[in-house]
């Protein structure tokens, strides 16, 4: 998968304030199709939590840590990355009614 930098605007997680709109697991995230019918990326996980269309809480066991400046570096296409356990946890709790507050 290609980083967040903050050289990459458009990678941020959009602000905002959203629901749940489905939980799958497990699941595969797929970034933009080619034109050779090919996607730029796809990462298979466990946990998927779409709130704004791709945006979405997943599990991300590819990070070698969480939280600090990791974002700077090494962060992701808008979606927020958990460690498999905490995304594992947040799946068996989030309901689909409570509001997701996504903000700088």
């Amino acid at each position: 998968m290609e980083e967040f930098t903050p050289g990459y605007p458009d990678r941020k997680t959009p602000p905002g304030i959203f629901t749940l709109d489905s939980k799958s697991s497990p699941s595969v995230l797929r970034g933009e199709m080619t034109a050779n019918g090919t996607y730029s990326y796809e990462q298979p996980v466990t946990y998927w939590m779409p709130f704004n269309g791709g945006i979405g809480f997943h599990d991300a066991d590819w990070q070698p840590y969480f939280g600090g400046d990791r974002y700077l570096t090494g962060g992701s296409h808008g979606c927020i990355n958990l460690p498999p356990e905490n995304a594992g946890q947040l799946c068996s709790l989030i309901q689909y009614d409570v509001p997701i507050i996504c903000f700088y």
